[in-house]
């Protein structure tokens, strides 16, 4: 991900143009999310080179994820397994916080998400798919899959 979007998907710069409107604070969010999402790819790749198995990807959620990056914006991801879970994988998830919370932006370390645990720990793709709406299912994970 390169941080740029595509100009036939981006309806903000659209409804703009059509308008003859210009929003400066919404451009500069666009565009610090983009910059802010490709530090922390580079960051992770850098410390975490290619993940030692293909069942395991860091997701961002929340205003990186929607590109309304703000110097009041924290990092909300989540370390989606797609397995069996494995003690490395906690390993793996704590190693993924602190590459996050050590990755500085405009001179400042990136924040992590709030104590609330919904962000910045381990999902799994069997509970998100197969628990929705039963009695296992929960506020974590209807948020993390509706997110």
């Amino acid at each position: 991900m390169d941080g740029t979007i595509d100009p036939r998907a981006d309806y903000i710069a659209q409804l703009a143009t059509h308008l003859g409107r210009e929003w400066p604070s919404i451009v500069a969010a666009r565009n610090a999310a983009g910059e802010v999402s490709e530090l922390l790819s580079r960051s992770l790749t850098e410390r975490f080179g290619a993940f030692a198995s293909g069942d395991v990807d860091v997701i961002a959620f929340g205003s990186l994820a929607r590109q309304e990056w703000t110097s009041g914006s924290d990092v909300d991801w989540t370390l989606l397994i797609d397995g069996e879970a494995t003690p490395d994988h906690r390993i793996l998830a704590r190693d993924v916080r602190d590459a996050i919370a050590g990755t500085q932006y405009q001179g400042k370390n990136l924040p992590l998400p709030g104590a609330e645990g919904i962000f910045g720990n381990m999902a799994f793709s069997h509970d998100v798919i197969h628990h929705i709406g039963g009695q296992a299912d929960t506020n974590k994970n209807t948020t993390q899959r509706v997110l």
